[in-house]
């Protein structure tokens, strides 16, 4: 039976001897994951709400009234969003949740349990998404806070600045075959423009 995995048993081990030793898998989300959805969405919420002067209990009204409000944006915005359990050692360690768009394969959410965090595996998701969108030819998108420190972690895997604004930074991953096709289609059009002023 699943758990939510509270601890790793990670004696003397550095990241790069653990990762391989763990088990990583994916599953579709079903209806008894949402306390644990929840209890993962309160986790990446917990330093913003240090701060506020309010109970336990008016917090976590709070936040089911943000995690509904999210869940329901969601759904209404990506009707066909594939959304994942991320399992490590067979126990619930996060969610993935993307979907497909024209010439694209969009991130729209990464969590990870706390007790999972800084073990390399949203690094490893993120390697098997550039994968998928390596095979089917796509672009790979997210939208990062600006101030989070996870697009230090994107930069690194390969993605740029798109667009940004006061809140979110649009970053892609251009998997080679779109950019060598993008830079034969350029060398074709300055070709055809020096034939043309000839």
């Amino acid at each position: 039976m699943e758990k939510n995995l509270e601890s790793l048993d990670t004696p003397n081990l550095s990241v790069s001897e653990l990762l391989p030793r763990l088990s990583v898998t994916l599953r579709d989300a079903r209806g008894e994951d949402g306390e644990f959805l929840f209890q993962l969405f309160s986790s990446t919420r917990e330093e913003e709400l240090a701060a506020v002067p309010w109970t336990e209990e008016e917090k976590e009204v709070f936040l089911r009234m943000q995690f509904d409000a999210q869940t329901r944006h969601y759904s209404a915005a990506f009707p066909h969003m594939d959304y994942k359990i991320i399992l490590v050692d067979d126990n619930r360690a996060g969610r993935v949740l993307t979907t497909r768009l024209p010439g694209d394969l969009h991130v729209i959410d990464i969590a990870i349990s706390p007790s999972c965090r800084n073990l390399g595996i949203g690094t490893m998701l993120i390697r098997k998404l550039k994968s998928d969108a390596e095979r089917e030819n796509l672009v790979l998108s997210l939208y990062v806070e600006v101030y989070n420190r996870a697009r230090i972690l994107y930069e690194r895997l390969g993605f740029v600045e798109v667009s940004t604004d006061n809140i979110y930074t649009r970053m892609e991953y251009r998997p080679g075959k779109i950019l060598q096709d993008e830079i034969h289609s350029e060398s074709n059009m300055s070709r055809r423009e020096t034939e043309i002023t000839r």
